[in-house]
């Protein structure tokens, strides 16, 4: 594949968010990441690159995650992405 179809390829390609959160008494309880991805296993797999298995739960809305409900605090990696909720 020629540099130019990478790129095609890569413009084609559409990211998704995918919010993490953390349990009680794993370090970061009342937080809360996002991982842009384009598929729900490859999200995983960024935040085990990461955090290994030190983490709770993984969701597709702000709203499922229970963000605002929970006033979760963001933390941000170079592989998370910032997202004003």
């Amino acid at each position: 594949m020629t540099e130019e179809q990478e790129q095609e390829q890569e413009q084609k390609t559409v990211l998704n968010f995918y919010w993490f959160t953390w349990g009680w008494g794993q370090g970061h309880d009342q937080n809360y990441t996002i991982i842009e991805a384009p598929t729900w296993i490859s999200a995983r797999r960024i935040m085990y690159s990461i955090w290994g298995d030190r983490w709770c739960g993984q969701y597709i809305a702000a709203e499922v995650a229970g963000i605002k409900e929970f006033a979760l605090k963001p933390i941000l990696t170079d592989r998370s992405t910032p997202y004003a909720i």
